[in-house]
């Protein structure tokens, strides 16, 4: 059985005119799968499929980008991270830990009246707006020494 965000994913892809491929179906189930942004490394892991290579994998992604499907993240590592867009999943921030780099997404967002607003005031159309939030995750916390946070 297909879920209803894969089915969303084929109709999207379609009408747009691009295929059903096996590389978009399994990526896609990777993304619809995972609780965190990804990586192209970590999305190629998580196939099982070694015989989708990472180009492909990269290039079904900015095509999933492309389209709306999935949006790119950069959180100050060096590299970018995907997950599936709000059309397919919730509207949402993030908390990224300094130390390990987790990744947790925040469900709460305090921007909409400043977004509209801003919209007002610059008399234009906001299609998006991304907020992170760094710092040390409870796990960190929990395991630094009991010194580690006198300033």
């Amino acid at each position: 059985m297909v879920s209803v965000s894969a089915e969303r994913i084929y109709t999207l892809l379609k009408e747009a005119g691009y295929r059903w491929t096996r590389p978009r179906r399994v990526v896609s189930g990777v993304l619809l799968g995972s609780l965190k942004p990804l990586s192209i490394e970590e999305i190629h892991t998580r196939l099982g499929d070694r015989s989708i290579n990472r180009v492909s994998v990269y290039r079904t992604v900015q095509v999933f980008c492309t389209l709306g499907i999935a949006r790119r993240l950069q959180f100050q590592e060096g590299f970018a991270r995907y997950e599936l867009a709000d059309i397919l999943g919730t509207h949402h921030h993030h908390f990224i830990c300094n130390q390990c780099g987790s990744v947790q997404d925040i469900e709460v967002c305090p921007l909409a009246p400043t977004e509209r607003a801003i919209a007002r005031r610059t008399q234009s159309r906001i299609t998006s707006h991304s907020l992170e939030f760094y710092g040390v995750c409870g796990t960190c916390a929990q395991n630094a020494p009991s010194d580690a946070w006198v300033s």
